[in-house]
């Protein structure tokens, strides 16, 4: 077993506080955005009436479902272009101001006028309404391999048990953030997200642009646990249609409450579980069925009788839950995500103009160099290595900086804060 440590590119950035995370991204004239939320869970808006927030000091504008409607309809663009109320917390607007404080006393003043349904809010309240949908994402929702019924009834013993599982919600250091501008008609969008080329493709998508003109710019990730993806980007499209529409850059950080309902969660289940058994004890016949709060699985492994079936519970609790149920009714080839792979992708020399950040130095000599950067980073005094005023770290003189040198300039680049790029190539 090797006992050598890699060196993580950004270790001494995070630890000295010098890393710029994308909320923390400078931009002139800046606009803070907030979002109006439903006090609901589930119903419609009839409008929405943003006279009282006007009145705000510092207000700029307010975006909603009227200004989503130029969108492409997708998945994605689904909770944004609807008038549909699907869950307590639920944003129907999105206002912008010269400060946070100023964004957050508009959204608390701009009035909503609903008209409330009932509410589906347990798992046991929508069991007998659940229903299979042909797909599952990319796969069947039903697959069988052998008979797996005629397997339990045949065996010579059979055991069964429920297991109850509760919820665990995504809660990374780092909330979900953007902070985008625009450039001529071309898009620039720092934010927080573990799949900047999918990100930049249903950006595309929804604003009907090419992926040519959009940048996607994640430098580091305080955390994801697969929370930073497609529930984020219906409000992330928000934002960007609020810059759009003042002609500014806007910032949009969700706020620790917001990250409970908006993100999706890992859904409390009940599973049962049914295992039979030959007279000699072998195991022919495994059938487990579990109850998520929005989907209801049956499966058995390979190599045995196997049948495994996914039908969904709709209720009206989970964002994740609605979202998704939004993405499978929707879901069709034109797609990004079903569609091929536009040429270039992955590529790490592209002209996706997308920047990401690298996790480890292989090379020897590379990881020396980096060393001696970081090392000067970190022994810059905390009165010029703070996030208001970097130093330009001098390039060390050693042998192994010429072949660390990207390395190096990707350490110093980011050690100082980040600035507007106009150029596309």
């Amino acid at each position: 077993m090797s006992n050598r440590s890699t060196l993580r590119y950004e270790a001494a950035l995070k630890v000295t506080g010098s890393a710029v995370y994308e909320a923390e991204v400078p931009a002139a004239d800046l606009l803070h955005a907030a979002l109006v939320e439903a006090s609901i869970s589930c119903g419609d808006v009839l409008s929405v009436d943003a006279t009282q927030a006007v009145d705000v000091p510092g207000f700029a504008a307010m975006v909603s479902y009227i200004d989503a409607e130029v969108l492409q309809a997708s998945p994605a663009t689904a909770l944004i272009r609807e008038r549909i109320i699907h869950f307590a917390g639920q944003p129907v607007a999105l206002v912008t101001a010269n400060t946070l404080q100023a964004a957050r006393e508009a959204a608390r003043t701009t009035k909503l006028t609903t008209q409330v349904r009932p509410a589906v809010t347990a798992l046991e309240q929508a069991l007998d309404k659940s229903f299979a949908p042909a797909m599952v994402g990319r796969f069947p929702a039903e697959t069988h391999r052998g008979d797996g019924s005629r397997a339990l009834a045949e065996a010579d013993l059979v055991v069964r048990h429920r297991y109850e599982t509760a919820v665990n919600n995504h809660h990374p250091m780092e909330p979900h953030a953007v902070v985008c501008w625009w450039e001529g008609g071309k898009a620039v969008v720092h934010t927080s997200t573990q799949a900047i080329f999918g990100t930049r493709a249903m950006i595309a998508h929804a604003f009907q642009m090419p992926a040519s003109d959009i940048r996607v710019i994640s430098r580091f990730l305080g955390g994801g646990f697969g929370c930073k993806g497609q529930l984020w980007w219906p409000w992330m499209f928000w934002a960007m249609l609020a810059s759009r529409k003042t002609g500014r850059p806007v910032r949009l950080e969700l706020t620790r409450a917001q990250m409970f309902t908006l993100v999706g969660r890992r859904q409390e289940t009940v599973q049962d579980l049914g295992l039979g058994f030959s007279v000699d004890g072998r195991l022919t016949a495994p059938n487990t069925q579990t109850r998520p709060r929005f989907i209801r699985a049956s499966c058995m492994p390979a190599r045995m009788s196997r049948r495994r079936t996914v039908s969904y519970v709709p209720t009206s609790r989970n964002p994740s839950r609605c979202a998704r149920r939004a993405q499978r009714r929707e879901r069709s080839h034109s797609n990004p995500h079903s569609t091929k792979r536009p040429s270039g992708w992955g590529s790490t020399r592209s002209n996706f103009a997308c920047a990401t950040l690298p996790i480890m130095i292989r090379n020897r000599a590379a990881r020396g160099a980096a060393t001696a950067c970081l090392s000067a980073i970190a022994s810059v005094p905390n009165g010029s290595a703070g996030r208001s005023g970097r130093s330009r770290v001098p390039p060390p003189t050693d042998a192994g900086w010429s072949v660390g040198a990207w390395q190096a300039r990707f350490i110093r680049q980011y050690a100082k804060p980040a600035r507007s790029v106009s150029n596309w190539q």
